[in-house]
């Protein structure tokens, strides 16, 4: 493991994805960076009564001048899929690389998982056997049953319950307490609302689902800056079941 790390985003979920990278390496050297708009005002995180900056640039040379080594891994530390993928192509654009996904020493994960790289599964998480993460998968509190496949960029957060061999999509959200029932699959890039019941295939991308049953309430509203990373054609594929 890296005795530098780079975080990716500026928020209260970054600071835990801290905690949780301090408890597989302790003392690592951190720069939490985040371009965005919204985190222009943010120069410093304090964190366990630490100081660390805030960078909103990609540009790393100042922290390389002694070792050319530091400050090339990162791992995501923001939640939303939507910012997470904003973010992450930016990060590999400046040839930064994901470390492998951090987990925090109070989850439980069985020893057959995978996990991919640049996420983080934080304390109280619970994956049974044979769960597959993508890179970029965040998992907070919550409960994965076995045989379980998450695409890349997802979240899960705090209280959600998934039942065995259920696929979630790439950049899916799932909202506080989701409760999924075994067997299904939820297109890439919905969004899942808190407290939902998932009880049948999501299979529109790019969606609002919520209510139990969860059904569709709306299309996703994504950002320009997100579009802008995909393939001109990408927005068209996401929409042709409108």
């Amino acid at each position: 493991m890296s005795d530098t790390m780079v975080i990716l985003g500026s928020c209260g979920s970054a600071r835990e994805a801290y905690w949780v990278l301090q408890e597989s390496n302790p003392g690592a050297e951190t720069l939490f960076v985040n371009d965005l708009p919204e985190a222009q005002e943010m120069n410093v995180i304090t964190v366990g009564g630490r100081q660390i900056e805030v960078m909103h640039t990609w540009d790393f040379s100042n922290f390389r001048k002694h070792r050319q080594s530091a400050f090339r891994k990162f791992i995501c530390g923001m939640g939303d899929p939507v910012v997470k993928r904003i973010l992450v192509h930016k990060a590999l654009a400046a040839g930064l690389e994901p470390a492998p996904t951090q987990v925090s020493s109070n989850a439980f994960v069985r020893p057959d998982c995978s996990l991919g790289r640049g996420g983080v599964v934080h304390p109280g998480a619970y994956l049974f056997t044979n769960v597959c993460l993508g890179d970029y998968v965040t998992f907070f509190c919550a409960r994965c049953g076995h045989d379980c496949i998450f695409g890349d960029y997802a979240t899960c957060t705090s209280g959600c319950n998934i039942a065995g061999h259920t696929v979630i999509g790439e950049g899916v959200h799932l909202g506080l307490g989701t409760a999924v029932r075994q067997s299904l699959t939820i297109a890439p890039w919905v969004t899942v609302g808190m407290q939902s019941a998932v009880v049948k295939d999501l299979t529109q991308p790019g969606i609002v689902a919520f209510g139990a049953p969860a059904v569709k309430v709306r299309n996703a509203d994504f950002p320009q800056p997100f579009l802008d990373t995909w393939p001109s054609e990408w927005l068209r594929e996401l929409r042709h079941n409108d």
